[in-house]
């Protein structure tokens, strides 16, 4: 009888591993995902909701960056702040620009090269505001350059890791890694998407994949991957609906968005990234691609392929709404969808090119043709 079972098992795996890419779930299972008991879930309006984003923001303030013959800025992929001091990350020049809250230029990390302490592509970047550090991750080369906040040169941490897209912070001595966008293939096992790799000691932690029985997904090229807010750091994986927090051996299940009709089906992740793409276009597929926490809101921006939107949900009320853009502009027919940026537990910020900033309803700014982006804080309530 045993014998005949085991045969019956056999086949049943022989079939499964051939059945239809539309049809097949996620093969490699671990037990490092797990759903919290606190797990919300979250219903977001397709339609803008009764609500709006000037409701629930106390004031807006705006800041034009000013620049000079070395440090223009060709786009804004991430900020951050510590203390006064911001910290703009531009990956398609590989540079980080530091800003005083003037709005003038007070550094630059500029080091594309072949030398030792040179880089060749900046892709992330995290700051430890404890021992005021900033890593600087050349996620080609597997490599983090440290510098002080002072902007001087500290070391390379040389990662076991080639193509790296995204890093983040971990306690004192560890990074999360994330390798962004990986397609099926057969030898997924042996390729994790996500790990957490102890710096000090020169070793991997942990060891997260990507096809969790339909629980994660892939990630598009964005340059955000984690959140971080009261001690807690979150990931998720752009094409997906679902928030996790992380630790040291595992993720935890902590916001899971119903999209309903809109939400990515799982089939399309098993298809090539063209293929799946166009698809999430022609179907308008939407999938949350950023989060934050703060004091009083969740934040997620829900996109499809040709727009955006912005949900809040309120922790006291329990309720949630949705925004299609947080700009008032002269020309009502015309729509921004900024991206956001969380600076601390209560204030966003965004940045608008400065043909954008023409055509929007304040007068309480002076703008000219020398200034870069315009950065726009919003406090909320």
């Amino acid at each position: 009888m045993k014998k005949w079972l085991c045969v019956f098992f056999i086949i049943l795996t022989i079939v499964g591993c051939h059945s239809n890419n539309d049809d097949r779930s996620f093969v490699f299972t671990s037990q490092n995902i797990v759903t919290s008991d606190s797990l919300l879930t979250f219903t977001p309006p397709m339609k803008r909701g009764y609500l709006s984003f000037d409701s629930i923001v106390q004031s807006v303030r705006y800041l034009p960056l000013k620049t000079n013959d070395s440090t223009l800025i060709g786009r804004i992929d991430d900020i951050k702040m510590l203390n006064d001091t911001l910290f703009i990350a531009d990956y398609k020049t590989s540079q980080i620009l530091v800003y005083n809250m003037k709005g003038d230029n007070i550094g630059l990390i500029h080091a594309v090269g072949a030398g030792p302490k040179e880089y060749k592509r900046i892709c992330g970047f995290d700051i430890d505001s404890k021992n005021r550090l900033i890593y600087l991750l050349d996620g080609d080369l597997g490599r983090i350059h440290v510098y002080n906040t002072l902007l001087e040169f500290q070391r390379v941490i040389q990662l076991p890791y080639l193509f790296v897209d995204h890093l983040s912070l971990f306690g004192e001595n560890m990074f999360f890694l994330d390798f962004g966008f990986r397609e099926y293939r057969k030898d997924s096992s042996e390729s994790p998407n996500l790990v957490l790799y102890d710096f000090e000691k020169e070793k991997t932690v942990s060891e997260f994949f990507e096809f969790e029985n339909d629980k994660m997904r892939y990630r598009i090229q964005d340059h955000i991957a984690f959140s971080s807010y009261d001690d807690k750091l979150y990931y998720w994986t752009t094409l997906g609906h679902t928030i996790y927090e992380c630790g040291v051996h595992k993720l935890t299940q902590r916001i899971e968005y119903d999209l309903g009709d809109y939400e990515t089906p799982s089939f399309i992740y098993l298809k090539g990234f063209n293929e799946a793409f166009s698809m999430m276009k022609e179907k308008g597929y939407a999938y949350i691609d950023r989060f934050y926490e703060f004091r009083d809101w969740y934040y997620a921006r829900i996109s499809r392929r040709t727009s955006a939107a912005h949900y809040f949900y309120n922790k006291q009320t329990k309720e949630g709404f949705l925004d299609v853009s947080l700009l008032k502009m002269n020309d009502v027919s015309k729509v921004i969808y900024p991206n956001l940026f969380m600076l601390s537990d209560s204030v966003f910020c965004s940045n608008i090119s400065p043909d954008q900033y023409l055509q929007i309803k304040s007068t309480d700014i002076s703008i000219n043709s020398d200034d870069n982006d315009v950065l726009v804080f919003y406090e909320l309530k």
